[in-house]
């Protein structure tokens, strides 16, 4: 039976990244189009889901395998308890199965049971939600597999934008910018820290809010669209890391493989969830009226996020909690609320990732002392209020 399942999570992964292929060049296509034709060739969203849809479905109905591995795995098994993540793995992945195992069964008794599975393959081929998966590989990819959680941590900036915009139906154009000078803030800030500390932490989400900055830059001069720029940066990524990873370690890191699929299946799973309880409350009218925004309700967003994102992981918090938050707010306020959920996403992953019981063990380097952690939640909240803050005489007029 062990055989067999591993044999099932090895084909998961084989359908991830066949998907992550596609998507890469799905993404490119209009680009290069551009660039050699002069010409866009306009590409419509297809009508029924496509083959590259259903291929992606197929992976998540049998990633459930996976994670069922990943939740019964004991302390001995290195193997799979690495995979877990602080992003969306563990204990998010096992959670959004079972949500959206529950919104599809509230739906098919609403009489919706043709919409439950549509809406999900759909989802895999709307091209904003190929940002995600191409965000992630490219993270697994840059990290190797010299640190659990690496590629998660790495990801986490701009995943966490992605999935606020998917389900708060936001522009990612205009929610990446929005967080533009955070993003630099914080960069430098956990550029710092890492000197002082000397922790790998710190490096890779410094290096994640570089990333979300740089893509800020890319999507305000309007020659792209946040698909091309992705599947640019995740493609390079991609190839660089395994050379490079590859050259140093003089063989190739196919674990990289393996961690990559475990994280695009969980925010996947999570995504999904978000897209069935958002018509299961449009059906229901669970969607509260906008009311005028407001700097309590606004943290108070924060805190809830802090929490859910600390119990559930980011991804899946967000997914349930965005949906609700960012319609209480207009359009405009909506992109404020969005931004502070991403940060308040980052700040729970760091929570998660402090050592608040120090062992004899050897330390990792992406476990935090509470010292060090606190400084780093510290940092993140600060900006928060600070955005929240300056949000109309500066971050607002950007988007």
């Amino acid at each position: 039976m062990k055989s067999g399942a591993r044999l099932v999570s090895a084909l998961a992964v084989v359908l991830v990244w066949l998907f992550v292929a596609t998507s890469i060049v799905r993404g490119l296509a209009p680009l290069f189009e551009r660039m050699f034709t002069e010409r866009s060739s306009g590409v419509d969203q297809p009508s029924a889901p496509s083959l590259f849809a259903w291929l992606l479905g197929f992976a998540l109905l049998i990633g459930c395998v996976t994670a069922w591995r990943v939740a019964r795995a004991e302390p001995r098994d290195a193997g799979l308890r690495g995979l877990r993540s602080s992003l969306s793995v563990w204990p998010g992945w096992p959670l959004s199965i079972f949500g959206v195992l529950a919104a599809g069964a509230a739906l098919s008794l609403s009489g919706w049971s043709s919409t439950v599975m549509y809406s999900a393959l759909s989802l895999f081929d709307d091209y904003a939600f190929l940002t995600v998966p191409l965000t992630l590989a490219g993270a697994a990819a840059a990290t190797g597999v010299r640190s659990t959680g690496a590629a998660a941590v790495l990801a986490a900036p701009m995943v966490l934008l992605l999935s606020v915009a998917l389900a708060g139906e936001i522009s990612i154009v205009r929610l990446t910018t929005a967080v533009f000078i955070p993003s630099i803030a914080l960069t430098s800030g956990f550029m710092a820290i890492a000197l002082v500390t000397g922790r790998e932490l710190f490096v890779w989400l410094a290096s994640g809010f570089a990333f979300a900055a740089v893509v800020a830059l890319l999507l305000t001069t309007g020659l792209f669209t946040p698909t091309e720029v992705l599947g640019l940066v995740g493609g390079l990524a991609l190839a660089t890391g395994l050379l490079i990873h590859t050259l140093i370690d003089g063989a190739f890191p196919w674990r990289v493989f393996a961690i990559g699929a475990t994280e695009i299946l969980a925010a996947g799973a999570a995504l999904v969830l978000a897209t069935l309880v958002s018509i299961l409350a449009r059906v229901h009218g669970l969607v509260p009226e906008s009311v005028t925004a407001a700097t309590s309700l606004e943290l108070i967003a924060v805190a809830a996020m802090l929490v859910a994102g600390y119990i559930a992981t980011p991804t899946p918090a967000i997914a349930l909690l965005g949906i609700v938050l960012l319609k209480m707010f207009d359009e405009g306020r909506s992109i404020r609320v969005g931004a502070l959920l991403a940060l308040a996403g980052v700040a729970a992953m760091v929570l998660r990732m402090i050592e608040w019981t120090p062992s004899k063990k050897v330390e990792s380097s992406l476990l935090l002392s509470r010292a060090a952690g606190l400084i780093a939640v510290a940092m993140l909240l600060t900006v928060i209020v600070l955005t929240i803050v300056f949000w109309d005489n500066g971050f607002s007029a950007l988007v």
